[in-house]
């Protein structure tokens, strides 16, 4: 029993969250006849509670945008009766409708872009280059933008300039950033605005590993991490991209693992996915070419495509080879209406691309995948190399560098097969490019293996970095 009034009437209607800003909030909803009031309730740790009353169809809450909890209102009749509650509204964690009177907000970044960043351009000066908007509705002027690698001292500028409402702004750092030193950066851009009343959208992140650059010959068998040490991965979807495959069959009738694209049950007709190689410098090669083993099987009338794709410039535009390949073409089993595995040598076919017209340049060459929701394609041993002298093929052994164990607690292996190199520098740079340790050795025979003590280290990531004759080689490490 209770001898609280009671009272029969209508619940309110449409309840709804108007906005969430960093430290408040408001509901609004549709009031109903008879109602003096509203009581506001919020989800405790058991019950709904009660945490306000409004005379009128909205109210304004003081909360974290960041806590995610549930909210409900009723009518409160002449007599002091409440009615029942509507059904309750959910407040997820976040910024939503909020507008700000001053509020600058990063948009994306330019210049650089994620990923590796390779040698075809200074990497000693690379400008930094940043998108804006002014979210507020007041006009701003005078903010400082800063940027910051791997936690270091920032670069602060300060703009002078004007930016209204809802205007964008693509600001260049007068100074630039060196990346020239291998291994892993972090890049920070920051906003710096007194009068800015929402800090969650003031800073950028974005990693980076300075890229490869690699002499031809060029080879690649997918044998240790994926994507390989200066190849990248570009995805046109959340769950799909180039992988690695389990063992299956390779193109000399042994196990093997290869590079693939699982079409088979990625339903996205038309999309394309890259994978990327290394810099290859082409420069004094008269005729070089690109040889890749592929494996391919129609699935039903769904034709899936391979490309391969070159850019001369870093990256900035590709150009389609002569090599596009589609259902029939490209296929080098029969068709099988099932999930294609190669299970057979003879399930592979060796494709060369002429690059002669990229001839003395530097090259990125990417594979691209078009898919048609078909079937799985696979590439293998993949070699760039220079063709001048015709009827003589050069067979080079690809270069194998294993890092194990990774992450590591106390020691760390790597292990060098076929490296055509006999002077080996190695050192291991921590997160700024600093040198923690260096070796230097004369290696003798086909196989090298050398061992680390990272106990004294602190734990994050490492690169380590290999030099040989005429190639560098770089690995990511964690250690715990």
């Amino acid at each position: 029993m209770t001898n609280a009034n009671l009272a029969i009437i209508a619940l309110p209607s449409d309840l709804t969250i108007d906005y969430v800003c960093i430290d408040t909030m408001q509901l609004s909803w549709t009031g109903v006849s008879g109602a003096v009031s509203y009581e506001i309730s919020k989800l405790g740790s058991q019950f709904m509670d009660s945490i306000g009353t409004s005379n009128t169809t909205a109210f304004v809450i003081p909360i974290s945008q960041s806590e995610d909890t549930w909210f409900s209102v009723r009518a409160i009749g002449a007599n002091g009766g409440k009615g029942r509650r509507a059904i309750a509204i959910h407040k997820a964690s976040g910024l939503q409708n909020c507008t700000f009177v001053a509020d600058l907000s990063m948009v994306n970044m330019i210049s650089p872009l994620p990923g590796n960043l390779f040698g075809c351009q200074n990497l000693s000066a690379v400008p930094i280059s940043v998108n804006l908007r002014n979210d507020g509705m007041n006009t701003v002027t005078n903010f400082t933008i800063s940027y910051s690698i791997n936690g270091g001292t920032p670069v602060s500028e300060v703009y002078n300039g004007s930016l209204v409402h809802g205007a964008y702004l693509t600001y260049t750092f007068l100074t630039t950033a060196d990346f020239s030193v291998a291994g892993p950066y972090l890049l920070e851009c920051s906003i710096v605005y007194a009068g800015d009343q929402n800090s969650t959208n003031d800073l950028l992140q974005i990693q980076m590993t300075t890229g490869t650059t690699t002499a031809i010959p060029l080879t690649e068998n997918f044998q240790l991490t994926f994507p390989p040490d200066g190849w990248s991965v570009t995805s046109s979807g959340p769950s799909y991209e180039w992988s690695q495959t389990t063992p299956i069959v390779g193109s000399d009738g042994n196990t093997t693992v290869a590079a693939w694209f699982d079409n088979f049950s990625y339903n996205n007709p038309g999309a394309e996915d890259y994978l990327m190689t290394m810099l290859a410098d082409l420069n004094g090669a008269g005729a070089p070419r690109l040889t890749f083993d592929v494996a391919y099987s129609i699935y039903a009338a769904y034709e899936d495509g391979l490309r391969v794709d070159v850019s001369d410039d870093c990256g900035s535009t590709f150009a389609a080879t002569s090599y596009y390949k589609t259902g029939l073409t490209l296929q080098t089993v029969a068709t099988s209406n099932v999930d294609f595995t190669p299970s057979q040598a003879n399930h592979w076919r060796n494709d060369t691309v002429d690059l002669t017209s990229y001839a003395n340049s530097m090259a990125l060459i990417r594979f691209a995948n078009i898919n048609d929701f078909g079937n799985n394609i696979y590439i293998d041993n993949v070699n760039v190399e220079n063709d001048n002298i015709a009827g003589i093929t050069t067979v080079t052994k690809a270069a194998t560098i294993a890092l194990y164990p990774n992450p590591a607690t106390s020691e760390v292996n790597f292990q060098i097969k076929n490296l055509p190199s006999k002077n080996l520098g190695v050192s291991l740079l921590d997160s700024q490019g600093r040198e923690v340790a260096v070796r230097n050795f004369e290696r003798t025979g086909e196989l090298f293996n050398h061992t680390f003590d990272v106990r004294s280290y602190r734990k994050g990531i490492y690169m380590l970095r290999i030099t040989g004759d005429e190639k560098t080689y770089v690995l990511r490490l964690t250690v715990l």
